[in-house]
């Protein structure tokens, strides 16, 4: 969201929202299956675009007549500005901009898990099935993503941090299903 791959309005209040958490001198990770599960994605949608839109789609006219907000609007947004440009430099800039997103939030990678995931499996498993059953379209990778990144928040809190006020480690998410 805070590159614009869902469309400006949510990128600007994604944006804003780093900036007051970078106010308040808070710290910002991505967890090792958050990154993961990016590359992922983004590798599959590089391949369905690279299959099915070239050259059979005009970028300019796509974007004229489609107001989606999502990867496909967005590679055809890029696209119609950039001509004749590779679909290997639109993903190239996709992980530049992330990489730029990193530097200007001072967002971490965490490539450290505070639980042991063998040892978790089946309670994440068993979470990631729930979190899977509340969103419809969701995918089971993307729900175990979920999953792990809330065991990570939870492992990661001392036993005092049991209300808003109280913790120190949030997972932030827009996805409704986790509400």
């Amino acid at each position: 969201r805070a590159i614009g791959i869902n469309g400006e309005d949510r990128k600007e209040r994604t944006l804003s929202f780093f900036r007051k958490l970078r106010d308040t001198n808070s710290i910002l990770r991505l967890s090792k299956v958050t990154i993961e599960e990016y590359n992922r994605s983004i590798d599959g949608h590089i391949k369905k675009i690279k299959r099915n839109e070239a050259p059979a789609v005009r970028s300019k006219v796509y974007t004229e007549y489609v107001d989606y907000n999502d990867l496909w609007y967005f590679y055809h947004d890029w696209a119609s500005k950039n001509q004749g440009l590779d679909i290997s430099v639109f993903e190239s800039t996709l992980k530049s901009m992330i990489m730029d997103l990193k530097e200007q939030f001072q967002i971490e990678e965490d490539t450290f898990s505070p639980f042991d995931a063998k040892k978790c499996e089946n309670e994440v498993m068993e979470m990631a099935s729930s979190i899977r059953h509340y969103g419809n379209n969701k995918l089971f990778d993307t729900a175990l993503c979920d999953a792990h990144n809330i065991k990570w928040v939870e492992a990661n809190r001392n036993s005092g941090e049991n209300s808003i006020f109280s913790a120190k480690t949030f997972f932030i998410s827009s996805d409704w299903g986790l509400y």
